[in-house]
């Protein structure tokens, strides 16, 4: 797609971590932190790992407070 700018996240989360329930929050973080990085501005769209998130947002309290909407990207 001409003009898009795309950002791949691939934090490297040990397996045993990804699943961890202490964890997840933590890797979620990583996740959104790497998102946010230098250059943020010039993002498009930003492509996670399928097993990133492995619970569902809507039900996890607190997740958007760190980051209020933003222009950029889209959508979640």
């Amino acid at each position: 797609m001409p003009g898009a700018t795309l950002r791949l996240v691939q934090p490297g989360i040990e397996q045993e971590l990804k699943w961890d329930p202490q964890a997840r929050m933590d890797n979620f973080q990583k996740h959104l932190d790497m998102s946010r990085a230098p250059g943020w501005d010039q993002v498009t769209a930003v492509i996670w790992p399928e097993t990133a998130v492995p619970f569902w947002l809507g039900n996890t309290r607190g997740w958007k407070k760190p980051y209020p909407a933003s222009p950029r990207p889209a959508a979640w």
